[in-house]
C-alpha cells in the first residue's frame, strides 16, 4: 500500500502512465528490501515457513534427535579404555580389600554344593564386594560421565548424539559388562573384539544403551 502511494508521489515529479504505477511500486519495494545483504524474506512468507519446517524435521526424525554432530566425536578404541579399566580395577581392589577387613570376609563361599547353595552362604561382605563394582561404574558414569580411570585418561561416556549420560543408559551399559567380560579366562575379550569391529568403537553394552566412549574436550 505504501509502495503504491510512494509511486504515486513520484508520478508528480516524473509522470508515468497509470498502468505502470504497480510496476514502479514493486521496484520501490525491492529497493527497500535490498538495503541489507541478500533479499529479505518476511517471516510470514511461505518460503520462510517451509524452511522452518524443514529445519525442525532435520532436528527430529522418528522421535530421535538428529545426529549431525555425531561425526565430530572422537571415538576411543581398546587401548585407552583398557588403561582406564586397569586404574578402575586397582581402585576397586582396594575397596574390596577394605570391605573384607571390615566384614572379615574372604569370599564367603563353601567348598561343596551347587551354585545356589554357595550363593546362600555368601556373607554381607562378599555381597558388597560383588555389588560394589556395578554401583561404582553406574553412579560415576551417570553423574560424571566417567569413572576415575576414564577421567585420568581424558575420556568419557556420552549418548550417540553427544548428549550427557542418563541413569537408564548407565545401568544398561554397565550391567552388560557381565557379557562383555566373557570369556572370563581372558577378561573382556568379547568386548574388545566388538569394539575393534565397530566404526563407533562400541562394545555390546554401548550398542544396547546407545552410548559411545569419546575423548573429553
Amino acid at each position: 500500500m505504501f509502495d503504491l502511494i510512494a509511486a504515486g508521489l513520484q508520478m508528480r515529479e516524473d509522470p508515468l502512465p497509470v498502468e505502470e504505477i504497480p510496476q514502479r511500486a514493486t521496484v520501490l519495494r525491492r529497493q527497500r528490501q535490498n538495503r541489507y545483504e541478500g533479499v529479505v524474506i518476511a517471516e510470514s512468507h511461505p518460503l520462510f515457513i517451509m524452511a522452518q519446517d524443514r529445519s525442525s524435521h532435520m532436528q527430529s526424525q522418528d522421535g530421535f534427535p538428529y545426529q549431525a554432530a555425531a561425526p565430530t566425536l572422537e571415538y576411543v578404541g581398546v587401548g585407552r579404555r583398557l588403561l582406564a579399566l586397569i586404574i578402575d580395577g586397582i581402585i576397586l581392589l582396594i575397596a574390596s580389600w577394605i570391605i573384607g577387613l571390615v566384614f572379615h570376609s574372604g569370599g564367603g563361599m563353601t567348598a561343596g554344593g551347587d551354585a545356589w547353595d554357595k550363593f546362600k552362604h555368601i556373607g554381607p561382605g562378599a555381597a558388597l564386594q560383588i555389588i560394589c563394582p556395578f554401583v561404582y561404574f553406574i553412579v560415576m558414569e551417570a553423574m560424571q560421565g566417567a569413572t576415575i580411570g576414564k577421567m585420568a585418561l581424558g575420556i568419557r561416556v556420552v549418548k550417540l548424539d553427544g548428549s550427557p549420560m542418563s541413569w537408564g543408559a548407565s545401568i544398561i551399559r554397565n550391567l552388560l559388562r557381565i557379557v562383555d567380560h566373557m570369556p572370563y579366562t581372558i577378561p573382556y575379550l568379547l568386548g574388545a573384539l566388538l569394539i575393534g569391529t565397530s566404526p563407533t568403537r562400541q562394545r555390546l553394552g554401548d550398542r544396547v544403551a546407545h552410548t559411545v566412549v569419546v575423548r573429553r574436550r
